[in-house]
């Protein structure tokens, strides 16, 4: 799958579309195809390494995902309320899940459900 990656940081940062492998669900995992991120300021804080953490590069940015769940873990069950194929949005997605690609894997948290 293609994938934007910062790959220096900088005012701006140096980002290149990049081939990365597709990401796999884990058991408590959601595998989701994005079809939107936001631009949230941290992923700006990250491409001017303003973030008081130590970030290795290359790095996929992207916090705030909306999209299709492609595929759930074995141990994702219907008490999560998710369903192949339904829209979702992630709420609080680990911070730089990667989500400015194609696909992203994230823990079976709460989502925003879509209609």
């Amino acid at each position: 799958m293609r994938a934007i990656q910062l790959v220096r940081h900088g005012r701006p940062g140096t980002l290149e579309l990049r081939e990365v492998p597709a990401p796999q669900p884990g058991a408590d995992e959601v595998v989701v195809r994005v079809e939107a991120c936001g631009l949230n300021h941290l992923d700006l804080w990250l491409e001017e390494a303003g973030l008081p953490l130590n970030i290795g590069l290359p790095r996929t940015p992207g916090c705030e995902p909306a999209g299709v769940i492609a595929a759930v873990g074995s141990g994702v069950t219907a008490c999560h309320h998710l369903l192949a194929m339904e829209r979702a949005g992630l709420k609080g997605a680990r911070l730089y899940t990667g989500s400015w690609s194609g696909w992203i894997q994230d823990p079976s948290r709460p989502v925003a459900k879509g209609s």
